[in-house]
């Protein structure tokens, strides 16, 4: 039997459960850390704890930790700034936390790990995202204040330990399926960056003759091939403009400018948000204007060296400056070689060895054009493309097959912890 609720997230629930507010539920606890306390990290799967059981590289180190507290093993930790993703969980460390994180012990009947699901269920489902919202325009922070005033369900005991132990079980075999799906992945990835390599450095017929190319990340070729840099397979190099973002529009009739994020990882060019953009009028715009077949390289930022092959082209077309444009030779070599040659491993190494930066990857434009490639007889270059794309179709066809699995087995994963913590599941042990 279930009734109506006063939880917002859900409608309803069984009978027997209460509904309670979560300040009746738990007490903040705001204690000094010791001097010899590690770090304790709420990360956005739910895992709460010491960074240094995990990773310590992507995280900013405080120079004074002004004003972090002590947490303990069992303490329902809840981030205020990152709940809203996920980071939400019950610390397995003693050690000590930034002034962000709330830091709940429970008041009698509340049983921590059974509310981590609840509130990672309100996080995930989007719940906590609008909640912060309503509270401060354009925040996504979940504070105490905040936190305290949610009406919770309240099973009783014996129910709460019941659904945090079965979801610990199921929750955990389903990820070890996810991860394996996930690996699963990357070697269909490693398949694909293989087959490409193999491509455009070997070719695909496995008895033609070979020689050295004298180039020591591409090594032997077909004896007919060559090799060259790639700016003497080019007719046109250049990078994208600085400064468009006053020309910006939400206009969809107007030209498309793109952006990094829009080089696809397959080569190809991802057209999902675009941004639009009302361009000047003169040289400017005409340099950086995309034609059909140029190839396009990630020159700065997290996707450094990623490649990508401009067709399909809807609109007049535009890149920024965190990418540069090739414009192939086509007497030389066809746009769809050039892409695949420099998307490969001997390439890749090449990149990675003259990227400046610091902390900043980035390349010029001069190291994408001095780049050495094998070029094989023009005439060869559409029967080699046309048989690897045959392969690689296959893979992808097998990687969109396993994404949808992913897909599937993380719904089910939340609407089972919906489930459960909304008391529509039958859970042994539960009264």
């Amino acid at each position: 039997m279930r009734r109506d609720s006063q939880v917002l997230w859900s409608r309803t629930l069984p009978m027997h459960w209460e509904e309670t507010r979560a300040k009746f539920l738990f007490k903040r606890e705001r204690r000094p850390p010791s001097d010899n306390d590690g770090v304790v990290t709420a990360f956005r799967d739910g895992e709460v704890t010491l960074r240094e059981n995990r990773r310590s590289d992507g995280f900013t180190f405080a120079v004074k930790e002004i004003g972090y507290q002590g947490v303990r093993c069992g303490d329902l930790v809840v981030h205020s700034m990152d709940g809203f993703a996920g980071a939400i969980g019950v610390s397995d460390s003693d050690g000590k936390c930034s002034p962000v994180y709330l830091c709940c012990t429970p008041i009698e009947g509340a049983w921590p790990p059974f509310y981590a699901y609840v509130l990672r269920h309100m996080a995930l489902s989007g719940f906590i995202t609008s909640l912060a919202k309503g509270i401060r325009e354009r925040s996504t922070s979940f504070g105490w204040s905040d936190f305290t005033e949610q009406v919770l369900p309240e099973p009783p005991p014996e129910t709460q330990r019941a659904i945090a132990d079965f979801l610990d079980r199921k929750t955990a075999a389903i990820d070890a399926l996810i991860e394996k799906k996930e690996r699963l992945l990357e070697l269909l990835a490693e398949k694909r960056a293989a087959l490409i390599h193999r491509a455009v450095t070997k070719g695909l017929d496995p008895d033609v003759p070979m020689k050295d190319s004298g180039v020591p990340w591409i090594g032997e070729i077909p004896a007919h091939w060559s090799v060259s840099r790639v700016k003497f397979l080019v007719n046109f190099t250049t990078s994208g403009s600085r400064g468009w973002s006053e020309y910006f529009t939400d206009d969809e009739s107007c030209p498309v400018f793109l952006l990094s994020g829009n080089l696809g990882s397959d080569l190809d060019l991802d057209w999902r948000n675009v941004q639009r953009v009302d361009p000047p009028v003169g040289a400017e715009g005409q340099r950086t204007q995309l034609q059909d077949d140029d190839v396009l390289v990630c020159i700065t930022g997290a996707k450094t060296g990623n490649v990508a092959r401009a067709t399909k082209l809807f609109a007049p077309t535009f890149i920024n400056q965190h990418v540069a444009l090739l414009r192939p030779d086509n007497s030389r070599v066809t746009g769809r070689y050039l892409a695949c040659a420099l998307k490969s491993q001997a390439s890749a190494t090449q990149l990675e060895m003259t990227q400046y930066g610091g902390t900043k990857q980035g390349l010029g434009l001069e190291h994408v054009r001095d780049v050495w490639v094998a070029v094989p007889p023009r005439r060869e270059q559409d029967e080699q493309m046309a048989r690897l794309e045959s392969r690689l179709n296959r893979l992808r066809l097998g990687s969109g097959s396993v994404l949808t699995q992913l897909d599937k087995l993380r719904e089910y994963r939340q609407a089972l912890i919906t489930a459960a913590v909304t008391g529509q599941l039958d859970i042994p042990g539960a009264a």
